[in-house]
């Protein structure tokens, strides 16, 4: 489906009228006929599968930055798989910080130890090839066991049997 056919998706299903009782924080109805959309497609074939199919959540976060003392909000929008008895909210609430720092922890290894923001590598697709290959080679050695990325280069570099 591209997104010209999603977009009017949830322009039809924003106009539904929405029956239920207006109190209280809701999630809209057409977000809700499009979640169920997605639950079919996925496979879900009665209420109660669709029900179970996927939990959504929204983790709202305040940050100070203490050297302009300006405060941000930041608002991470998600979708699991996971029914509710498998993630409760606490849980869900720690997902985005738990894939930061994820992310975190892999591009700090290829911008200390590979350097790869000084690196010279930029047309066509040998940037991504690069990326790649330097995420294989963290994934690689992380697998042999290694917790030092930058002293298990170092030990391959001089020993590679």
């Amino acid at each position: 489906m591209n997104l010209q056919h999603s977009a009017g998706l949830r322009v039809c299903f924003g106009r539904v009228t929405d029956p239920g009782d207006a109190r209280g924080v809701r999630h809209s109805l057409g977000s809700m006929l499009a979640m169920a959309a997605v639950a079919v497609a996925a496979g879900a074939r009665s209420i109660a599968a669709i029900r179970e199919w996927a939990q959504v959540f929204r983790i709202t976060r305040q940050r100070t930055d203490h050297t302009t003392g300006k405060q941000e909000t930041h608002t991470w929008v998600g979708v699991t798989d996971l029914a509710a008895h498998q993630a409760r909210p606490a849980q869900i609430a720690v997902l985005p910080r738990g894939h930061r720092h994820i992310e975190n922890r892999l591009h700090w290894v290829r911008d200390v130890t590979y350097a790869e923001d000084h690196s010279r590598t930029r047309t066509g697709t040998a940037p991504r090839t690069m990326a790649t290959l330097r995420n294989l080679a963290i994934s690689a050695l992380r697998l042999a066991g290694a917790t030092n990325i930058a002293q298990a280069l170092r030990h391959t570099a001089r020993d590679i049997t």
